[in-house]
């Protein structure tokens, strides 16, 4: 298990919010306020290099949901080897519901390829696979 460094989490309730890297963007809308813990993955809480790995987790605790965003390319396939890899270290801290964000600047992919993926990590993981040119919106549903 890989624990959460402190200064790798932005404790925060702002409205809007968007984690961004590069071209590719998510856009999250926040209405209820609730307390966001923004953790950075890649490079704070895994810092090996050869080590698979997403840009960032979302963890709301009210809503008992956990987001793993990874920020893309066009290498849409890699992101979910990394969201996979990620979610497999950070299982611990996560909530009983998880979604996996992909924000590509270009999916190559077809939405048969992506569907068979879906399904995939829906069996495995029990979590939601979400693929989307950026910017990918989200809003943080009521409990």
């Amino acid at each position: 298990m890989t624990a959460l460094k402190p200064e790798c989490v932005v404790t925060h309730n702002k409205p809007e919010f968007t984690l961004s890297e590069e071209r590719s963007k998510v856009e999250f809308k926040n209405p209820k306020r609730y307390e966001i813990k923004e953790v950075k993955v890649d490079g704070c809480v895994i810092v090996d290099n050869n080590e698979k790995k997403c840009d960032y987790l979302v963890n709301i605790e009210e809503v008992r949901l956990s987001i793993f965003v990874e920020l893309k390319g066009s290498k849409v396939m890699t992101a979910i080897e990394q969201l996979e890899n990620t979610h497999s270290h950070l299982f611990p801290h996560c909530y009983s519901k998880v979604k996996w964000f992909v924000s590509s600047t270009r999916c190559p992919l077809s939405s048969t390829q992506i569907q068979v993926q879906r399904d995939r990590i829906r069996n495995k993981y029990k979590a939601e696979l979400e693929v989307k040119n950026s910017p990918l919106k989200f809003t943080i549903p009521s409990n």
